[in-house]
């Protein structure tokens, strides 16, 4: 018998162990799930070896647990573990390898280390560009976490590089008058205004509102959108004038 009809045979023994604890899991009882899982892992790890990717997938499974539960600590473990067993079985740019990534970041950004989910983020983003093609969208959607990290921190110019390079995605992938197009430099325009960056960002978002103006012209005027936006600006300026 050969090596992977022994595994499979194995696979078989202790798939009654793990599709419990998949019932647990669906019918909400956490505690019973995850002594399923645990156990499961024991078997497999016995039975199959370490690097093997069903241990890989229960890994996972009790780092989800964990996670849902708010026991991040626990859940970020299990998520690295997972990462191990991943990157040995299935090599660089495969997309279980995106989603252990991610799935630290999170646990990273729950535990208050933003700039570490930041690392570990841009880990999984260089991880997903080497899948064929261009950016996704699941990967344009880490690159908004990541705006928004560098948004709480305050640091501006990192959130402003990423969102370009957001733009220069979604540019590439669709006619430069596009609703998710026009939804980058709206935000863009945000930044800006943040920086003090008064002009740019009635720039950006006049931009903008010219986009939505001709995607979805029943739905938007972008001449009166572009008028309430420098309005705005104006105003803020003359207040914060008059409190100097």
């Amino acid at each position: 018998m050969s090596s992977r009809e022994k595994d499979l045979e194995n696979v078989h023994i202790t798939d009654n162990t793990y599709f419990m604890g998949l019932i647990h899991l669906e019918d909400g009882n956490i505690l019973e799930a995850l002594k399923s899982f645990t156990k499961y892992l024991r078997q497999s790890q016995a039975k199959l070896g370490w690097y093997h990717p069903h241990v890989a997938i229960v890994l996972n499974n009790i780092g989800e647990l964990y996670f849902d539960q708010h026991y991040y600590q626990k859940a970020l473990h299990f998520f690295r573990c997972s990462l191990q067993v991943r990157e040995y079985v299935c090599g660089e740019g495969h997309v279980d390898i995106f989603n252990n990534l991610c799935s630290i970041g999170e646990c990273l950004q729950k535990m208050g280390e933003e700039r570490n989910a930041v690392i570990v983020y841009k880990k999984a983003l260089q991880n997903k560009h080497t899948l064929p093609g261009k950016i996704d969208i699941e990967a344009i959607c880490i690159m908004y976490i990541i705006i928004r990290i560098y948004n709480n921190l305050g640091d501006l110019d990192n959130s402003l590089e990423m969102c370009r390079t957001i733009l220069r995605a979604e540019m590439s992938q669709n006619e430069h008058r596009h609703v998710l197009v026009s939804r980058t430099i709206n935000i863009i325009g945000t930044i800006y205004m943040e920086k003090g960056l008064v002009a740019e960002a009635i720039r950006a978002f006049s931009h903008a509102a010219r986009i939505c103006g001709d995607v979805c012209p029943m739905e938007f005027d972008s001449d009166a959108v572009s008028l309430a936006i420098t309005q705005q600006f104006l105003s803020r300026q003359f207040l914060c004038a008059g409190a100097a």
